[in-house]
């Protein structure tokens, strides 16, 4: 790394320290809006940015899906790449019927998954476990279900209606990593676009005047800093909602 983005990283990593503790003092580890507001957290977020599940934005762009999937009621709904667990446990706080399978291959995140569903009181209802395959989803035998996928580009190999005929009837939420894999687009477009209404929804660059949650920090620089995601690089997400979906399940634009 060339001295100058050396340098640059290192002062983005101390500034960001500094601003995940005033986050951390003002409010405690305790999710302060969106859907899943009220959540109690832990002190890390797996590959992620952590302040904003604290404040509530993170990956604001699909919240309105999330608010969809809530109001869906689902009876079954799959998380695959939960991480620490932020939609996993928010989902089965906020959908107090639902059975929450979480996977991830990550054995840190699995067990920092089962900490986060501890502390919040739905250990019951959270299922954790490591790879899903089709074998996995070819065990799910109910209608209502919403699946919601973020797995750095396997999602092309999961997300497959041949091999999984129900995956015509769930609803589905996916993170679409072609900068990882080539083609996964429009590959899971083609396959969903007979059954499903699609919606991509792309990211976009967070801005402090949006989010007031933030005025208490001193400089705009710090502001950005507790908004950000931590993503590379641009992002899209297809929110695919199946055309014979009972309408409870389908929810509303």
């Amino acid at each position: 790394m060339e001295p100058i983005l050396q340098w640059r990283h290192c002062r983005r990593v101390r500034r960001l320290g500094l601003v995940t503790t005033s986050v951390v003092q003002k409010f405690g580890l305790k999710v302060q809006a969106g859907p899943f507001e009220g959540m109690k957290y832990i002190d890390e977020a797996m590959n992620s940015g952590f302040t904003p599940k604290i404040l509530g934005c993170y990956e604001s762009e699909i919240l309105q899906a999330i608010d969809e999937a809530i109001r869906g009621k689902y009876q079954i709904i799959l998380d695959v790449g939960s991480a620490e667990g932020y939609y996993a446990v928010g989902l089965a706080r906020a959908v107090p019927d639902c059975v929450v399978f979480a996977f991830d291959t990550s054995e840190t995140c699995r067990s920092l998954c089962a900490k986060l569903a501890d502390l919040n009181g739905v250990s019951s209802r959270v299922k954790i476990g490591g790879s899903c395959d089709h074998t996995a989803l070819n065990q799910i035998s109910c209608d209502r279900v919403f699946l919601m996928c973020d797995c750095e580009g396997y999602e092309v190999d999961l997300l497959d209606p041949l091999a999984v005929p129900a995956l015509a009837q769930w609803d589905i939420l996916v993170e679409l990593h072609d900068c990882i894999r080539s083609g996964i687009t429009p590959t899971i477009l083609s396959r969903f676009e007979g059954s499903h209404d699609i919606r991509l929804i792309d990211s976009v660059r967070r801005e402090p005047r949006d989010y007031p949650i933030v005025d208490f920090l001193k400089n705009r620089y710090d502001r950005r800093l507790a908004l950000d995601d931590r993503r590379s690089s641009p992002q899209q997400w297809a929110w695919m909602k199946a055309r014979r979906a009972a309408p409870s399940a389908a929810g509303a634009d």
